[in-house]
């Protein structure tokens, strides 16, 4: 395992005082010590993730009333953003050196909170780490950090029950990147060995996500690898179907590789993740083989 990779992220981050932490990888919450902050209605709790998701530098009233409101926002918005502004700042108290968590600054407002204290972000950090360890081969390293920002998630949807525009666009965001991670730790898990294990959960996906592609591909190592040939072929017949049916399309350039793998008697390449070590999100997974992966490993 390469030295130190873990240790970038640690398994929880440190508190501190009076840390507050931001939950919105499920229902909207906050933590203060351990233990939950009381937000009040539906809107202030939205209103919170608003400033989470912008956390870093002040937001203005504008930006705020159309972050929580969008076209829709009422005559009264105004008076309402101040009304839970007030309400958040006095549940979420003060952080280190006895400065409001949430506090005014030009031209708006700022949660006054670190990068890792907001769940969201954390998630994104630790897949971001995890790929930079999987282009290196370090599948091990991978694969643990794959596992803690995926543990991160309390809910099946981040900020479950919000309905702004900016919380809606974000949610399908972290919804994307979920599943990316997902495919992810499996195609980890595949690499080192675990394919018995894989295969039922990649079953499950598959039927709830039928137009992933690397899913699919993924289901026919695993099955390939666990001396089940002859279903690897016919999820290849059953993926092909769906495609033509409901796009009109071939299947891709690696399915269809994998497929002539399996007809050549032989287990088609793991699609690792391959992404770059800058950020966590939107980088095109790449197809390398698994004796590939090992050989980085074993140079590592």
């Amino acid at each position: 395992m390469t030295a130190g990779v873990l240790d970038l992220v640690p398994a929880a981050p440190r508190a501190e005082g009076g840390a507050v932490r931001i939950r919105l990888l499920g229902t909207i919450g906050a933590e203060r010590d351990g233990r939950p902050v009381y937000l009040g209605p539906a809107r202030q709790r939205e209103l919170l993730a608003i400033l989470g998701l912008r956390r870093g530098g002040p937001v203005s009233v504008e930006q705020l009333v159309d972050d929580l409101w969008g076209e829709d926002a009422p005559r009264s918005a105004d008076n309402l953003l101040h009304t839970y502004l007030g309400r958040l700042r006095r549940a979420l108290g003060t952080g280190p050196g006895d400065r409001p968590v949430l506090r005014s600054r030009c031209p708006g407002y700022q949660l006054d909170v670190r990068a890792e204290q907001v769940d969201s972000e954390l998630f994104e950090r630790r897949l971001g780490q995890a790929r930079t360890a999987l282009a290196t081969g370090d599948l091990e390293a991978a694969q643990a950090l794959l596992h803690r920002a995926l543990a991160g998630w309390s809910g099946p949807r981040a900020m479950d029950g919000a309905t702004g525009p900016l919380v809606a666009a974000q949610r399908c965001r972290l919804g994307e990147l979920r599943l990316d991670a997902t495919e992810d730790l499996l195609a980890v898990r595949l690499a080192r060995g675990d394919s018995a294990g894989v295969v039922a959960e990649l079953r499950a996906l598959v039927a709830r996500h039928p137009l992933r592609e690397r899913l699919w591909a993924l289901l026919l190592a695993g099955l390939a690898r666990s001396s089940r040939r002859g279903e690897a072929l016919a999820a290849f017949h059953d993926v092909r179907g769906i495609l033509t049916e409901q796009l009109g399309v071939d299947p891709s350039t690696e399915l269809q590789q994998s497929y002539r793998s399996l007809l050549h008697g032989t287990a088609p390449a793991i699609p690792l993740g391959v992404a770059g070590t800058t950020s966590g999100a939107g980088t095109a997974p790449g197809y390398v083989p698994v004796a590939a992966a090992r050989t980085l490993v074993a140079t590592a």
